[in-house]
């Protein structure tokens, strides 16, 4: 072989890598996929209510106490994967006035997000989505009365509508498409289930309830069978 055509196959090989690398240095941004919807409203484990804004991956939120029509501070950040990062700002309203601060947090899923970490103390720690607002007083809660057992209808477009019969100790045995089992639990306002098919399938339900403890919004995720994050909403039947 001429050294001259070995000199142009290895020029033609090092271009070629070298596409191949800066088309895949792109690909993440183009192909990532957000699988979090944190429009919505709100509230924290120090008391506040926030009202929470995602376009694309940036999110803004404006949180203030509950009940209060003003804002005591903003956020603005941007999700990746399953972490938000950010810098927020304490507006005049606040007594604190803290600046330019920054905040990471984890988020657990649909309805939670947990603060891992921070450059100067941001009082919340957890956030909760609530089917409310933060203008109307106080968050709509389940009422006392609330509880677990009893038959809940679910629709989840993209799979399809069953039927949650559920026991006091959270045994739960679906009605429908699958005829899935599973165990459920109600904390605060969430209503959750994890469940099994007999045919390879499995994942999690997870709805915010309103404050009736009759309907709510919230994820079908599934495990094994699908890959997939779909909106889904239940009503007490």
């Amino acid at each position: 072989m001429k050294a001259s055509q070995f000199n142009l196959n290895s020029m033609t090989q090092s271009l070629t890598i070298n596409m191949v690398v800066l088309l895949f240095s792109f690909l993440p941004f183009h192909l990532s996929a957000q699988t979090y919807d944190l429009t919505g409203y709100w509230y924290s484990d120090a008391g506040g209510c926030y009202q929470i804004r995602q376009h694309g991956n940036e999110v803004f939120w404006a949180g203030g106490p509950i009940g209060s029509f003003s804002a005591h501070n903003v956020f603005h950040g941007a999700v990746a994967g399953n972490t938000l990062t950010g810098m927020w700002y304490d507006l005049p309203a606040n007594t604190y006035r803290a600046f330019g601060a920054s905040l990471t947090a984890r988020i657990e899923n649909h309805n939670k997000i947990v603060k891992v970490s921070e450059s100067a103390q941001y009082r919340a720690n957890t956030w909760t989505r609530i089917n409310g607002t933060c203008t109307a007083g106080e968050p709509q809660k389940p009422s006392g009365g609330c509880k677990l057992e009893g038959s809940w209808a679910q629709n989840t477009p993209g799979v399809g509508s069953t039927t949650w019969e559920i026991k006091s100790d959270g045994t739960a045995i679906e009605i429908g498409i699958g005829s899935a089992r599973g165990q459920a639990s109600l904390k605060g306002n969430i209503l959750h289930i994890d469940w099994h098919t007999g045919t390879g399938y499995s994942g999690y339900y997870e709805w915010a309830l309103d404050g009736t403890c009759s309907v709510g919004n919230g994820i079908l995720e599934f495990k094994t069978g699908r890959t997939d994050r779909l909106g889904s909403t239940v009503k007490r039947n």
